[in-house]
């Protein structure tokens, strides 16, 4: 197992959100909204928010890293899910993002339902984005539970070991 991979699954297994490296950018909204379930409990936020029972990405990392000729990007995160770890599907889906524009580039992640934690590895030509491109692009995240649900995007920007 690559030793930056090993790392950050010892840090994201212990909790550690890494000292806020690679914090989602998402938009949490008004911090003084109703946090209640106005529907009834029947499976989503009235005001059209995320399902109360959707999995929940808490890290993610999207390396690219130089070997020599070889260049690969390694993929990372972690979740969990208010059913319970268990309840993560064992895939997940990673997409390009340029310039506020997806591409048509996903890949899948794999995803360990026993920790919550995610991997995929893939070469430069299969992401479509070389080492030194990195920064220009985000990832985005998501993960799905055993009811189907899809965690909110998690997105982060690339990074070069």
């Amino acid at each position: 197992m690559h030793p930056l991979i090993l790392f950050f699954g010892v840090v994201v297994g212990c909790g550690s959100t890494v000292l806020g490296v690679n914090q989602a950018k998402r938009d949490t909204g008004d911090a003084s909204e109703d946090e209640s379930d106005s529907d009834g409990g029947s499976g989503g936020d009235a005001d059209g928010g995320p399902e109360d029972d959707a999995p929940v990405i808490t890290f993610a990392q999207a390396i690219c890293e130089r070997t020599g000729l070889l260049e690969e990007w390694f993929f990372n995160a972690a979740a969990t899910d208010p059913q319970g770890i268990e309840s993560i599907k064992p895939g997940g889906l990673v997409s390009l993002w340029l310039e506020g524009t997806r591409t048509d580039t996903e890949v899948g992640i794999v995803c360990d339902p026993s920790t919550g934690f995610c991997e995929g590895a893939f070469s430069s030509e299969v992401v479509g984005v070389q080492c030194y491109q990195a920064a220009q692009y985000e990832f985005q995240f998501i993960v799905f539970d055993d009811d189907n649900n899809p965690s909110e995007p998690f997105t982060v920007s690339g990074t070069t070991d």
